[in-house]
């Protein structure tokens, strides 16, 4: 029988389960950062070197 999503999800302890939440929110972060450094960059009307 193959493995949910479900099953896998309820195998970390609770302790990982936070820590591997806590280093998703900050790559997800991250990321959001990029996305909006990326935009200020294309908007700037200096010249690209």
């Amino acid at each position: 029988m193959p493995i949910t999503l479900q099953d896998k999800m309820k195998e970390p302890n609770p302790a990982q389960r936070k820590k591997v939440e806590a280093r998703a929110a900050e790559l997800i972060a991250e990321e959001m950062t990029l996305r909006e450094l990326s935009g200020i960059a294309e908007d700037d009307p200096r010249p690209k070197r």
